[in-house]
């Protein structure tokens, strides 16, 4: 079990990288989702054999015993099954998880409404909107297909009419793709050029 400032410090990771935000959202287990607890500093497997306790009433002197062998091959077939149940044997529930990522989602665009109402109106940044600032400098910028393809779309969940959910989402698929094709010909106009 990890504590609550663990599993604190595992969900800030989490929210801050958008591949992970996006798919445990939409109820998908990323498959690197061990690194969000290496980033934080604990694991979300067990490290070492001392870390797992067996014990079994049956008089066989073997451990694990038969017994304890198919307990685990029943919990792999679980894990199998829903891979969330992996965060319940560290103590919290696929619904904690859920609304602790969705609540950190919440104050972050809250946050950002904030920060953006105090910035400088446009008015008083017109003398030097047009120069080249010092802080630019180098700045590579790259565009690329995002990690996870219609990340926005997934976050948002299933469209709440059901009759119309397998439409709405199949219109919303094909305009985020036409989008990120566009963004990628007016970012690198030259590739075009020079593709077949």
């Amino acid at each position: 079990m990890l504590s609550d400032e663990e599993w604190a410090r595992v969900l800030d990771v989490m929210a801050s990288r958008a591949v992970f935000a996006a798919k445990l959202l939409s109820g998908e287990m990323p498959e690197t989702i061990e690194e969000a607890f290496e980033a934080a500093g604990v694991h979300l497997f067990p490290t070492a054999e001392e870390s797992i306790e067996m014990s079994c009433s049956c008089p066989d002197w073997a451990v694990p015993c038969k017994h304890i062998a198919a307990t685990y091959y029943v919990l792999g077939e679980m894990f199998d099954y829903d891979p969330f149940l992996m965060f319940l044997l560290r103590g919290r529930s696929r619904e904690q998880i859920m609304d602790a990522l969705q609540l950190r989602h919440t104050r972050e665009t809250s946050e950002a409404e904030v920060e953006e109402e105090a910035s400088a109106p446009l008015l008083h940044m017109l003398s030097d909107f047009w120069g080249d600032p010092d802080h630019l400098v180098g700045l590579d910028i790259r565009v690329e297909p995002p990690p996870v393809p219609q990340a926005m779309l997934l976050r948002l969940g299933p469209f709440p009419d059901p009759e119309q959910s397998s439409h709405v989402e199949e219109v919303l698929s094909r305009v985020y793709e036409m989008g990120t094709r566009r963004a990628l010909r007016l970012a690198y106009p030259a590739k075009e050029e020079t593709s077949p």
